[in-house]
């Protein structure tokens, strides 16, 4: 198999949320070895603003689920799912619910949540092997 070596012509690193470890800080909220939940170059290592507001301390100390959660089901996704939900749709107990994209990281979520209010929810999704996610 043949292949090629590329250099980034926008020559800045994507940004994305990340896991990841405080390796040094100058600032007291935020201790060396703690995990941080943030919004940060996808780079092996960045210096990050606190005051950018893109950081969020995770406290892991007794949670037995997967670290990786904080970046979908109680991250970027799950808050989208809550917050659609509850602020924006304000889905009630007994309603009918329709998501489009059920598959998705965010529809998956939404349609947990909407089970969960007691509410009926139709899915669609590209095939049936989504369909039994």
């Amino acid at each position: 198999m043949s292949s090629i070596v590329i250099m980034s012509l926008s020559f800045s690193p994507i940004w994305a949320s990340n896991l990841s470890k405080v390796l040094a800080s100058s600032n007291s909220e935020f201790k060396e070895g703690e995990i941080v939940l943030s919004i940060a170059p996808a780079t092996n290592y960045a210096v990050i603003p606190v005051k950018s507001g893109m950081l969020r301390k995770i406290d892991y100390a007794g949670v037995d689920m997967p670290l990786t959660h904080y970046l979908g089901t109680l991250g970027v996704s799950g808050h989208t799912a809550w917050v659609g939900l509850n602020i924006i749709t304000q889905l009630q107990s007994k309603e009918e619910i329709f998501i489009s994209a059920a598959s998705g990281s965010v529809g998956l979520i939404v349609g947990q949540l909407a089970k969960l209010k007691g509410c009926r929810v139709v899915r669609s999704t590209g095939n049936d092997e989504k369909e039994n996610l």
